[in-house]
């Protein structure tokens, strides 16, 4: 497989870089205990897309007690979580990898829709959930969808066994372009520095709600803010 893009994109984001890093840094951020109660059923297989390490597909899998399956772009964050988390890990681009089987559960975690800067990418994502969710199979996206338009300037402190550093942190929108830019200096306790860029594309619930139908979802339902739950071939509306 060829990794320039899933390099490309931990040059990003020093978390990325460091896979450790990432799973400290998210802490318990409250997603599995969402998905849970959002399911309400107990899937017999998980298919995460976008799946980082693997901490919220590994919480999950142990939730149902289900068969777990995650993919990601980034070989780093996939050789890390196979043996963090010892959970199933495929290195694979969430707009074309095709495993060849169904899954009652399909996830779409972290934002990862937001690194899709086209329509043509999103379309493709689309279709990609679409064909591994078995029939009134259940898939659950989180993403970004409200831009924060407001420039931002501040520094942060971030202090965890792998990483201690004060990191100045700019944020600004890209209207034209729908993309929230995010500038990150790490400057850490020993003099080393570290620069993060993000550019992540705002996904508007219109726009993601028509792609999830145009792809045969229904039941589609937004919970809380950048968080929906969609159907395959049924709708429970």
């Amino acid at each position: 497989m060829d990794d320039r893009a899933g390099r490309l994109l931990a040059r990003s984001n020093l978390s990325y870089r460091r896979p450790a890093l990432y799973d400290a840094m998210m802490g318990d951020d409250g997603v599995v205990p969402a998905v849970v109660r959002l399911v309400g059923g107990s899937p017999a297989g998980i298919l995460d897309l976008g799946c980082g390490t693997g901490r919220h597909l590994a919480a999950l899998r142990d939730e149902f007690g289900a068969a777990a399956v995650g993919v990601d772009l980034q070989r780093q964050m996939v050789d890390y979580g196979r043996q963090r988390h010892g959970v199933d890990l495929r290195c694979g681009d969430l707009r074309s990898v095709r495993l060849g089987r169904r899954f009652e559960l399909v996830t779409c975690l972290g934002n990862s829709l937001s690194y899709l800067r086209t329509d043509d990418d999103l379309r493709a994502a689309a279709e990609t959930l679409r064909v591994h969710v078995e029939d009134r199979g259940i898939v659950v996206i989180s993403t970004l969808t409200t831009p924060r338009t407001e420039s931002v300037k501040q520094t942060v402190r971030v202090e965890t066994e792998l990483v201690a550093a004060s990191v100045e942190v700019m944020s600004a929108w890209d209207a034209e372009r729908r993309l929230q830019l995010t500038h990150r200096t790490w400057r850490h306790d020993d003099g080393t520095t570290d620069v993060d860029v993000l550019r992540r594309r705002v996904i508007s619930v219109g726009e993601l709600d028509q792609v999830l139908r145009r792809a045969g979802f229904t039941g589609i339902r937004w919970v809380g803010t950048g968080m929906v739950v969609a159907t395959l071939g049924f709708d429970g509306g």
